[in-house]
């Protein structure tokens, strides 16, 4: 089925992107603490012909210092998001057996079965139109949550190649989307901000030897966005399948119990029936008998 294809693929596709954006923070922490390299290109001759000075120097080993620490604090918030949303993940789980357990208990009682008869019996057709209704909704959310990632995606290959500064236009041109403008909105907020922290921590830099860094830290906090993002699209769309699963089959223990009331209805049915055909042989034997009787008697008669 797809809607579980989709559900086993999810939680994957979160490791993959956690496990990627772990090794790019890995990566910014490594060449980061590179102190000698960075100060080498400071030294450069095109770093030194832009009036570098011994105390710009220090100021730059103070930036670099901010931003081991700027590294430090995505990865730690970064590797906290996940946990929680992990643990949220098993509190969901935990929380499916507890509802397992409880409509098993429930279906056990002779008053459930008795409800589930008569409502199933009184309105079947109306049951069956109301599920056909809910899996329209599940096929429809799977439509809605590709789209969304789609359009999420699209939103930020545009935000790279436009700038920070178009932003506005391009969220009112997408006014009309279906998804939720606002959230999208909040995301660009927090990339811009922290955008504009980097800048002041490297307010000395021109764009050349750690301008690679600035871009690859923004895009981490973007794709952490994103994982977040996509992750409460799954939990809702999860919750959304658990409650519909569990309507079809306590639909399907309807329907078993409808059958077996059936069946036993059709066991009275068919022995009535080899009564009633026993009883009309012994009325046609008392027919006969009593003809029999009428001509001996005529036959005496005369």
């Amino acid at each position: 089925m797809d809607t579980e294809n989709q559900l086993n693929q999810i939680p994957e596709e979160l490791k993959e992107q956690h496990n990627k954006i772990s090794d790019e923070l890995d990566g910014l922490h490594k060449e980061s603490d590179d102190f000698n390299t960075i100060t080498r290109k400071l030294n450069d001759p095109y770093e030194t012909n832009l009036g570098s000075t011994a105390a710009s120097v220090k100021n730059n080993e103070e930036n670099l210092e901010g931003l081991v620490q700027t590294h430090k604090e995505v990865e730690t918030t970064l590797r906290d998001k996940t946990r929680e949303l992990f643990n949220q993940d098993l509190e969901i789980e935990d929380k499916n057996r507890e509802l397992q357990k409880h409509d098993k208990d429930h279906h056990d009682t002779v008053q459930y079965k008795e409800e589930i008869y008569s409502k199933y019996h009184n309105n079947q057709e109306r049951a069956l139109k109301d599920l056909k209704i809910q899996y329209e909704g599940i096929d429809q959310f799977i439509k809605e949550y590709t789209r969304l990632n789609k359009d999420t995606e699209n939103l930020e290959e545009l935000v790279k190649h436009l700038g920070f500064d178009k932003t506005e236009e391009l969220l009112a041109e997408k006014s009309k989307a279906p998804y939720d403008e606002l959230k999208l909105k909040e995301n660009l907020r927090e990339i811009a901000e922290l955008r504009q922290q980097i800048d002041l921590v490297f307010k000395a830099d021109d764009g050349g030897s750690l301008s690679s860094i600035k871009t690859r830290l923004i895009e981490a906090r973007a794709k952490e966005n994103e994982l977040q993002s996509k992750f409460e699209i799954y939990s809702n769309y999860k919750i959304l399948n658990t409650e519909i699963k569990e309507d079809v089959e306590a639909k399907q223990e309807e329907l078993r119990i409808q059958q077996k009331e059936e069946q036993a209805l059709r066991q009275q049915n068919e022995e009535l029936e080899r009564l009633l055909q026993q009883k009309k042989q012994e009325s046609q034997s008392l027919l006969d008998n009593i003809k029999l009787a009428e001509q001996l008697v005529d036959a005496h008669s005369g």
